[in-house]
């Protein structure tokens, strides 16, 4: 059974290929700094001009992308834990996904964080050197398939203890999911009794 289940899943990678469904939480645009690229990997918030602390929210950017304050700022919207969700419509098999994250200053030498998916931790935003206080990155996290509901709550938990010190910027999250496209779910189902019935048929003789 296992290698008639590999034998389908050669098979339609090499016909179908998968498709990708997509969640995004905020905006792809350099953290609303002029002029930035629209996904920034490398380089510091002051190097694209970000002020500290600064605020480059758009109206409908959700409270907590394209602003940098400290998370002990008196009524200020950055607050550990982080909380949303991402939305989209699963109707094909997921086979894989990915969580990726565009953040600033989360990955220094405070923290960690922690990265919870529904509830279930799937990584963490590590502790850098002092010097990547600033630095920018884009960070991804692999989601086991088994927890994705088409409405997944993710939490970013900050874990020091100490206050007063963690400030940073998050530009988007986004969650990437690889489905086996309609066609290939067909074309699978078609292969696989097709495949059975000669099996059946190769014992008998």
């Amino acid at each position: 059974m296992k290698k008639l289940t590999t034998i389908l899943i050669v098979l339609l990678v090499a016909s179908q290929g998968f498709a990708n469904v997509t969640s995004l939480v905020g905006d792809k645009d350099g953290f609303g700094l002029s002029g930035a690229p629209s996904v920034i990997t490398t380089g510091t918030w002051s190097d694209y001009g970000g002020t500290i602390p600064g605020d480059n929210r758009d109206v409908g950017d959700p409270d907590f992308t394209d602003i940098w304050e400290f998370i002990q700022t008196p009524d200020g919207p950055l607050a550990s834990p982080i909380v949303y969700t991402h939305t989209y419509s699963l109707l094909q098999p997921a086979v894989s996904a990915v969580l990726t994250i565009n953040e600033a200053g989360m990955s220094d030498d405070r923290g960690p964080w922690d990265i919870a998916f529904n509830g279930i931790t799937i990584g963490q935003i590590g502790i850098f050197s002092p010097d990547d206080w600033q630095t920018i990155k884009l960070l991804s996290y692999d989601v086991p398939v088994y927890l994705l509901t088409g409405s997944d709550t993710v939490t970013l938990t900050y874990l020091d203890t100490v206050t007063g010190i963690e400030a940073f910027a998050i530009n988007f999250s986004e969650l990437t999911v690889s489905v086996i496209p309609a066609p290939g779910a067909i074309l699978l189902g078609s292969i696989g009794v097709s495949l059975v019935g000669w099996l059946r048929r190769r014992r008998t003789l």
